[in-house]
């Protein structure tokens, strides 16, 4: 009769100790991947604020290189959505003359509740979209800075902007934006 061989020193695993390492690993992978998911959205979270920032850049130094050389300032308001701080009151649409070629024209900025968009209007044209369609521009207001006080005190326009994303998943994500734009023209020269 043959003998068996008993190993004393087996090499290997038991399928205890499989499991426990499957496990470690699965735990480990979803930690890795739920990391991974949350700074995609992260990422995603920040180009959009970063394409709002850029939109309001552009919007805010076209609209500030229109004021600068702008004079006759007509603010109104048509939604009753600015109101005031107690000192100044805001308003919704901006319309002002500025120096064109050898004459003028008038320029008009509005909030457009409807579109929640920026909307500029030159001379007797229509309104026309400023701002990108995945913005949600949430609020517009200007004030103008009292120069009844002295005729040789420059206009100045303050501008309130609220934007966000149209996107549902950024749409708690907004940035508010505040300027101040002194016009080059006073109103002495207009007179």
């Amino acid at each position: 009769m043959k003998k068996h061989k008993t190993f004393k020193n087996r090499k290997g695993f038991t399928v205890i100790e499989l499991v426990v390492a499957i496990a470690v690993f699965s735990v480990a992978m979803s930690l890795i991947v739920g990391a991974f998911i949350q700074a995609l959205k992260a990422q995603r979270m920040t180009n959009s604020l970063m394409g709002l920032n850029s939109n309001a850049s552009l919007i805010f130094e076209q609209m500030a290189r229109e004021i600068r050389t702008g004079y006759n300032f007509d603010l109104t308001d048509n939604s009753n959505v600015c109101g005031n701080d107690g000192a100044t009151s805001r308003f919704n649409s901006l319309e002002f003359t500025r120096p064109r070629g050898n004459g003028t024209t008038t320029v008009a900025y509005r909030w457009n509740g409807t579109t929640n968009a920026i909307d500029r209007r030159e001379g007797d044209g229509i309104f026309a979209p400023l701002t990108s369609r995945d913005i949600d521009v949430r609020f517009l207001c200007f004030a103008e800075t009292e120069n009844s006080v002295s005729i040789v005190s420059p206009w100045r326009i303050t501008i309130f902007m609220t934007l966000g994303s149209r996107e549902a998943q950024l749409s708690k994500n907004v940035l508010n934006l505040q300027t101040v734009v002194s016009a080059r023209i006073w109103p002495a020269e207009t007179q």
